[in-house]
């Protein structure tokens, strides 16, 4: 746990970080930051003799770590998965496009055996990407809150009907729900109709962290040619007040206890757990990326963004955007860990648009990535040539904002926006062509004739 002395070193690195950090800074740049503030970074923890001996399987380690990168076009990444079999030719050629790939918690899942070991399924599937697409990056998910028993190593975790712990032992690795005056382990619906609930992890533990990264996610990380790992929900419990939660299919789930201390408890061990991975995955030339719900200077979390991210300072990893709204704050908060060295991956969640292609745009960085899908499962993610396959070329200058316009120059395009009202769309990119109008939704049917009087 995070102590005060803890967090006062935190925002003594956070002030250098800050102030020695700039908008798309160089590689060497880059590396000298993480040289001057790995020593004010406190050290939550350290891996395990496991975690560190395990051999690295990608990038060498005297090369810094990082997503491959381009701005001739686009940057853009895939995340879906085919939850009834592997990608298949059509999927693998699509895939191909990418640099990078991420493949969802639902690859082949449903396949045979449905809904049980996950971590063969992306072995053969990253093996198969590993030909067809040679020069895409791939990342396998894990879900950073949640048992998710398909995978065989959480398997382990729970008692039939979703796992084998027939004796318990890792009954205490959870979090609990009492509020039916009950206690017991907090139940998340889970997708699995065999298995309905799936059980919180209680990352405020570290026998249950040292089990996380040992056994959940080095197994994956394992994988050949696997470039890293996604992972999932990672701060949304103490981030949403842990309860109760009221969404269809939750039965008012209430973590117990939920006070504030209990929320910074669990809070700090998942900033401990993110750490461990990331100096365990980059010492193997790999990179985490992690979803999270947190904002760069203001938060419903117990700590802001900057904060964890000084914490995470000299590792590499990603921070993830599920579903980006591209609000006014999520622009500026974007392009803070753009400008932080924060790999930045937003993830657009319908319609394609003009508008959200800039908001991303305007605060992206030299690891920043976009993509754009209908859904989680194939056919949620196409190629868009209309914005993909454009010329952009290198930024010539940070974004300028007055208000709630913001405008920046590429080589080959001017991008302009209004975020006061997203739903407005008000922006272009010019010099790209302009996207045709959405088709005008179909005319109601006429109202059915009344029936014939009766006789």
């Amino acid at each position: 746990q995070l102590s005060t002395c803890d967090l006062n070193m935190s925002r003594a690195g956070l002030a250098l970080w800050v102030a020695a950090v700039v908008l798309l800074r160089t590689p060497s740049a880059h590396a000298a930051t993480h040289a001057a503030t790995r020593a004010h970074a406190p050290h939550l923890s350290t891996p395990t003799a496991d975690a560190q001996s395990r051999p690295h399987s990608t990038q060498s380690q005297d090369q810094e770590v990082r997503f491959p990168h381009t701005w001739d076009t686009l940057p853009v990444f895939w995340f879906s998965a085919n939850e009834s079999a592997l990608e298949g030719p059509t999927g693998q050629a699509l895939i191909a496009k990418y640099p990078i790939a991420i493949l969802a918690w639902q690859t082949d899942v449903k396949g045979s055996p449905a809904w049980r070991h996950s971590e063969a399924k992306m072995t053969t599937q990253v093996a198969e990407l590993a030909v067809s697409a040679p020069n895409t990056s791939v990342l396998a998910y894990i879900q950073g809150q949640l048992v998710e028993p398909w995978y065989d190593s959480q398997w382990k975790l729970m008692p039939p009907p979703c796992g084998n712990d027939t004796a318990g032992t890792y009954a205490g690795y959870f979090l609990m729900d009492n509020h039916t005056g009950v206690n017991k382990p907090a139940e998340w619906p889970g997708p699995n109709p065999a298995c309905k609930w799936m059980w919180n992890y209680d990352h405020g533990q570290a026998d249950v962290r040292d089990y996380f990264l040992n056994e959940v996610v080095l197994p994956i990380a394992d994988i050949p040619n696997l470039f890293g790992v996604w992972f999932d929900s990672t701060d949304f419990l103490p981030c949403t007040g842990m309860g109760p939660y009221t969404m269809p299919g939750f039965n008012n789930m209430t973590i117990n206890p939920r006070d504030p201390a209990a929320r910074e408890r669990l809070f700090n061990g998942t900033v401990q757990w993110k750490k461990a991975v990331a100096t365990a995955l980059n010492a193997r030339g790999q990179i985490p990326i992690y979803s999270s719900l947190n904002h760069w200077n203001h938060s419903g979390c117990p700590y802001p963004e900057a904060v964890v991210a000084a914490e995470l300072s000299g590792l590499a990893h990603g921070r993830f955007y599920e579903g980006w709204r591209a609000t006014c704050d999520d622009i500026a908060n974007a392009q803070a860990e753009a400008e932080a060295g924060v790999a930045t991956f937003v993830n657009n969640i319908g319609p394609l648009t003009t508008y959200k292609v800039a908001s991303f745009l305007v605060g992206a960085g030299n690891q920043s990535f976009f993509a754009s899908a209908m859904g989680w499962t194939d056919p949620g993610t196409t190629w868009h040539p209309l914005f993909y396959d454009q010329p952009l070329g290198e930024p010539l200058s940070p974004a300028v904002v007055s208000g709630t316009l913001w405008s920046r120059k590429f080589e080959h395009v001017t991008v302009t926006l209004d975020c006061a009202d997203p739903t407005a769309e008000i922006a272009t990119i010019s010099g790209w062509p302009v996207p045709p109008s959405p088709p005008p939704s179909p005319p109601p049917p006429p109202p059915s004739p009344p029936p014939p009087p009766p006789p």
